[in-house]
């Protein structure tokens, strides 16, 4: 587990300080896939690392696995961090090393005899689908090969953590797909609890079963992660997971209704059922459905030709308990 009790984080200049994390806290189990989300400046980075003690907090506890990082010696620290991979967006690969030895490079450092740190790195090639590639150097590899490297070596030492600080962020959406998919079955396989920062939602969606909202230097929103998408409470969450007004032609002083769908109601026939029982001309101006952890997520704009439809539409709603918001 890792533990984040009030941690702050400051950073000082010569004329001013700039408060880059403030009174977080976050509680991420073992083996979940968490996701922290935010946009640019938000924190996300330096919060995850605060989590390996490369940034240290000025406040506050990261326990990790029962130990508190912030409280133990420089060596307890660094074998600590044997525990702790982590995965950077543009890759920090060794240059003028081939694959192989850049994942023996961590084993190395931990004293591990070549023979075995090979082997343990032919291992990990194996998982990360690149023994071919063995004797190559960064250079001759793709953003994605070279992101699966990076993602063995952070596994070289068998971690119990895995942090990714906007580790698809360099990749094509074909390519961030199938990384997606490799942290994932990582996961599964050998139970490696990953945090995941990014600013894109998607990434959320695709394998977070957790996630936190991150803005301005604060944890605004935290839960799993079909409840968040389904019902964002801060602006900034509507503002990363909901559509723009915008871009779904709502008109101004149109007024509608957005339908949430939380994995259960999916597959009732609400909008047929709507405009059948009540009579009603509903108009679709948007319309987007996820599958997150197996379960069907999604929200559906609506507008009517008048406060009263939307009233008969609301009663009808009520009366089968699906989720809705007003809007306009």
């Amino acid at each position: 587990m890792i533990k984040i009790t009030n941690l702050s984080k400051i950073f000082y200049t010569e004329t001013s300080k700039v408060k880059a994390l403030e009174n977080i806290n976050l509680t991420i189990n073992d083996g979940d896939i968490f996701g922290i989300i935010g946009l640019s400046g938000a924190g996300k980075s330096t919060l995850v690392r605060c989590i390996n003690l490369l940034e240290r907090p000025n406040e506050g506890e990261v326990i990790v696995g029962g130990v508190d990082l912030t409280k133990v010696s420089e060596k307890e620290l660094r074998l600590a961090r044997r525990n702790i991979g982590m995965i950077f967006q543009n890759f920090n690969l060794l240059e003028q090393r081939t694959v192989i030895g850049n994942i023996c490079f961590p084993l190395e450092i931990a004293g591990v005899k070549r023979q075995d740190a090979e082997k343990r790195a032919r291992e990990l090639l194996e998982i990360v689908s690149l023994t071919d590639k063995e004797n190559a150097y960064p250079s001759q590899l793709s953003g994605g090969q070279k992101q699966r490297v990076a993602i063995a070596r952070a596994l070289a030492t068998n971690p119990k953590y895995l942090l990714c600080d906007e580790a698809t962020s360099a990749l094509d959406p074909n390519t961030t797909t199938s990384i997606l998919e490799l942290l994932q079955s990582i996961n599964k396989q050998f139970g490696v609890t990953i945090v995941i920062i990014t600013h894109e939602m998607s990434v959320v969606e695709k394998i977070c079963n957790k996630v936190a909202v991150i803005d301005h230097s604060h944890i605004v929103e935290q839960g799993e992660v079909g409840e968040i998408f389904t019902n964002p409470k801060s602006e900034i969450a509507k503002q990363l997971i909901l559509p723009n007004k915008s871009k779904i032609n709502i008109q101004e002083g149109q007024k509608g209704l957005r339908l949430i769908f939380n994995g259960e109601s999916y597959a009732e026939p609400v909008l047929s059922g709507l405009v059948r029982d009540c009579g009603l001309d509903a108009n679709v101006l948007f319309a987007d459905v996820k599958e997150i952890n197996g379960k069907h997520y999604g929200h559906m704009f609506l507008s009517f030709p008048s406060e009263q439809d939307i009233e008969k539409a609301i009663t009808w709603l009520d009366g089968r308990k699906v989720n809705y918001s007003k809007e306009g």
